[in-house]
């Protein structure tokens, strides 16, 4: 769906990029949309150029709220 790989996955999930990702009993991930959502986000912001540790940031403070918008304008306006 987004062209990553099984191992970006799991290091994606790692890194926490993917909030709230289920794991069945056998361990494998079951995606839902929020997830899904989270990944499509994650995907635009490498696709701007924005390096990793920037972008966990950034998935950190969407999960913070409306609080953080200030926040996540200026790294915006940072990495230009």
């Amino acid at each position: 769906m987004f062209g990553l790989t099984v191992s970006v996955l799991r290091y994606y999930d790692q890194e926490g990029l993917i909030p709230a990702l289920h794991k069945n009993a056998a361990g494998v991930r079951e995606f839902n949309s929020e997830n899904l959502d989270a990944l499509q986000m994650v995907a635009c912001l490498k696709t701007s150029g924005m390096m990793l540790k920037d972008i966990k940031q950034f998935m950190q403070w969407i999960a913070q709220g409306d609080e953080t918008l200030d926040l996540r304008l200026a790294l915006f306006k940072q990495i230009q």
